[in-house]
């Protein structure tokens, strides 16, 4: 290159080696903050699979008939529950019997 072209001055008053200055900062600025989202994510998923648990020993007869009654016992409340639910629907309805003009409704 010759020495004119070194010296050549760009828009804002830039000489030719402060442009590419400029764009070699840019360059190394956004190559560094890829790199940390590389890192970010990369940490993100180490964290995500150190959270995983060794398989859980086989459990006795005993703590298995226990477990299956704490469903059993949760599940009967929310069927109980949900019949309750039913039946305040059904006092507060106006739908109350089949003689009821808007019963079909």
């Amino acid at each position: 290159m010759s020495a004119d072209s070194e010296r050549r001055i760009w828009p804002g008053g830039y000489t030719t080696e402060e442009v590419r200055a400029l764009i070699r900062e840019g360059y190394y600025a956004e190559k560094r903050r890829m790199e940390e989202a590389a890192a970010k994510r990369k940490a993100r998923e180490q964290a995500r699979t150190e959270k995983v648990v060794e398989f859980p020993q086989k459990l006795s007869q005993h703590e298995l008939m226990r477990r299956q009654a704490i469903i059993d016992q949760h599940w009967q409340a929310m069927l109980d529950e949900k019949a309750a639910l039913a039946e305040e629907a059904a006092r507060r309805s106006f739908h109350k019997a089949p003689g009821d003009p808007d019963w079909s409704a």
